[in-house]
C-alpha cells in the first residue's frame, strides 16, 4: 500500500513549508542534511523509486519502535507477574 501510494505524493510543498515562504522566513532557515530530505533515498537518486522506497523504510522504521516498545511493556509486566 505504501509503495502504490507513493506514485500519488505531492510534488507542491507541505504546509509548514507553504507557510514558511508566505511568511517570508523560509530562506531563513538553517540547511541540515537528513536521511530521506524530501521524501526520497539520496543514493536512489530523484523519482518513484526513491520516494517508494523511503514509505518503506519509514514504515519499517516506525514499526520497530512500536515492536521494541511493546517487547519492554510485555517484559515488565511479566516482571511484575513474578514478583507478586
Amino acid at each position: 500500500m505504501v509503495v502504490a501510494a507513493s506514485f500519488f505524493a505531492s510534488s507542491f510543498p507541505d504546509g509548514l513549508d507553504y507557510l514558511a515562504g508566505k511568511l517570508g522566513f523560509l530562506q531563513k532557515g538553517v540547511s541540515r542534511s537528513a536521511f530521506m530530505k524530501d521524501y526520497s533515498v539520496s543514493f536512489l537518486g530523484a523519482g518513484a523509486l526513491s520516494t517508494a522506497s523511503s514509505g518503506i523504510i519509514g514504515i519499517t522504521v516506525i514499526w520497530c519502535v512500536f515492536a521494541l516498545l511493546r517487547a519492554i511493556l510485555n517484559f515488565s509486566r511479566t516482571e511484575r507477574k513474578g514478583d507478586k
